[in-house]
């Protein structure tokens, strides 16, 4: 048989297969309809070769070796399987887009369901050794779950594939870690597993392909035999015969289209900040390049500029040095004749300053003397004070003398009549006694005259030297001025004193003399005359020294 035969052969056995799929020819009891999903590079097209044991093409990497639906029959516990292998989505190896592979895969599932052929279950395949969920995963993960609907996940069998055939102990934590985060996330299986879908790990290690993949088509045969299922993609397209863009896979290629429409504009963004953070990049160089030549051009004109002005200023400073040098002469002089001048001044400073350390010491003594005259004067104070004490005494005793004066003489008219030569004689004894003490109030008196004759002399002595003595200004002139004519006040006042009491004393002595004379006569109306006569005149002589 040579190739031409067999590749007849090929397309007549895929034919009937695909006329089995949609309804085309009487399928016979026992056949089953396995739905095999994933994304490019899970290993769909192995499981399928593993299930059946028929050669598949198989792609190395991630090249896809299924453009289009693929639909391989084999028999496993009385059961005629057919196992439909569909392209993965987002396989950038492939010249059609998703929106073309939904659209194939859509149209057979729409046509076999039209003419009552059932899917009985669903494998989904996994890759255990990705590092990470791409967008491409999440992204076959929600077409995977839009194209089955929940009411399908009792009848879906999840299987991770490129399991190491003898894993290390860290790596297989590792996996197994990812493996749970698979079955527990919402957004990957967990959902699908809460809806009924059990998890399988193909091609672990100590269990063969087969065995691996037979375990899985014998749980969804199990599955099968309570009811096959309606997928949402048919139930969507055939009985309520919405268009492929309305349905829920439809649904999640539109976001699908409206996220890379975004992610395409959102890059595009990013590259025209690019761009523009390039532009701007290279306008700042440019400008910095411009400004630093600009900065060298300034330097080098400040260079040349401060060199000119160099050579212009060491020629005005040559002239300005001859011109320094001429002046410099001319202060010289100058000052030679001003340091004369201040040597005049300094030496008149001195005698000035002589002048007024002597006047100085002359205000000093004149205040000294000034406060020695202002000390004199309230000592002279005092002794008037006492002066005018001791008239005050005086007064008194004139008063207690005068009504002795009147109690003896109306005692010597009263009673003189009958006296004789003994009582006589001892009246004359009281009066001399009487007038030895008016003698002794005299000599009194008079060394007290005899006092204020010695201060008025020392004030007459001091103001003759106040006189003599220069006032240093005019206000301390004013002052000894009138401390002088005061002095002289007092002066005058005291001789007027001296003089009344001088006279006073004359007339005391006189009228003693008298009053003696008439007390010696034996005639008693001539005595009582005579004492009142003698009494009334020594009364006035007391008046006379009182005052």
């Amino acid at each position: 048989m040579d190739d031409t035969d067999v590749s007849r052969q090929g397309v007549e056995e895929y034919v009937e297969r695909l006329l089995a799929f949609t309804g085309g020819k009487k399928l016979p009891p026992k056949t089953l309809f396995i739905l095999v999903m994933g994304m490019t590079g899970a290993g769909k097209s192995s499981f399928v070769k593993a299930c059946t044991g028929k050669p598949v093409t198989v792609g190395h990497g991630l090249d896809s070796c299924t453009a289009s639906i693929e639909i391989v029959d084999f028999e496993l516990d009385g059961y005629h399987i057919y196992m439909i292998d569909t392209p993965g989505f987002n396989d950038p190896d492939l010249n059609r887009s998703d929106e073309v592979i939904l659209s194939t895969i859509g149209t057979y599932l729409g046509c076999s369901y039209s003419r009552n052929v059932f899917i009985h279950g669903i494998v989904y395949l996994h890759r255990i050794n990705d590092n990470r969920m791409t967008r491409s995963n999440t992204q076959n993960i929600e077409m995977f779950k839009a194209l089955c609907g929940e009411e399908a996940y009792s009848n879906v069998a999840l299987a991770t594939t490129f399991w190491p055939p003898s894993p290390d102990p860290n790596d297989l934590k590792i996996l197994l870690k990812r493996e749970q985060d698979l079955t527990r996330k919402a957004s990957y299986f967990g959902r699908v597993i809460n809806g009924g879908a059990r998890m399988f790990r193909h091609g672990e290690a100590g269990h063969t392909q087969k065995d691996s993949a037979h375990v899985v088509v014998r749980h969804l045969i199990r599955q099968s035999q309570l009811s096959p299922v309606v997928l949402l993609i048919q139930h969507e397209l055939v009985d309520e015969e919405k268009k492929l863009g309305d349905t829920s896979a439809g649904a999640v290629m539109a976001g699908d289209l409206r996220k890379l429409a975004q992610k395409q504009e959102e890059d595009f963004a990013a590259y025209k900040r690019d761009l523009e953070r390039d532009h701007q990049q290279q306008l700042q160089i440019r400008q910095s390049a411009h400004a630093a030549e600009m900065a060298n051009l300034k330097m080098d004109l400040e260079r040349r500029r401060h060199e000119d002005e160099r050579e212009i200023q060491s020629r005005q400073h040559a002239d300005q040095m001859a011109a320094i040098q001429k002046s410099m002469d001319i202060q010289l002089q100058q000052h030679k004749t001003q340091i004369a001048m201040l040597q005049g001044n300094m030496q008149q400073e001195a005698q000035l300053q002589q002048l007024k350390h002597q006047q100085q010491l002359q205000d000093n003594a004149q205040h000294l003397l000034l406060a020695s005259l202002q000390t004199q004067s309230e000592q002279q104070q005092l002794r008037d004070n006492a002066y005018h004490a001791t008239l005050a005494g005086l007064h008194q005793e004139y008063g207690r003398q005068q009504l002795a004066m009147q109690q003896r003489e109306q005692y010597l008219a009263c009673s003189l009549q009958g006296l004789h030569a003994r009582e006589r004689s001892r009246i004359i004894n009281g009066l001399r006694a009487a007038e030895a003490r008016y003698v002794a109030d005299l000599r009194s008196t008079r060394s007290e005259l005899k006092n204020l004759k010695n201060s008025i002399a020392a004030v007459r002595e001091e103001a003759a030297a106040l006189a003599r003595q220069p006032a240093s200004t005019a206000r301390a002139r004013q002052k000894a001025e009138q401390q002088i004519v005061q002095r002289q006040q007092e002066i005058s006042q005291v001789q007027q004193v001296v003089e009344r009491k001088e006279a006073a004393i004359e007339d005391f002595k006189s009228t003693r003399r008298q009053l003696t004379e008439k007390v010696a006569e034996n005639a008693t109306a001539g005595l009582v005359t005579g004492l009142a006569g003698g009494v009334a005149t020594l009364a006035g002589g007391l008046v006379c020294v009182v005052q």
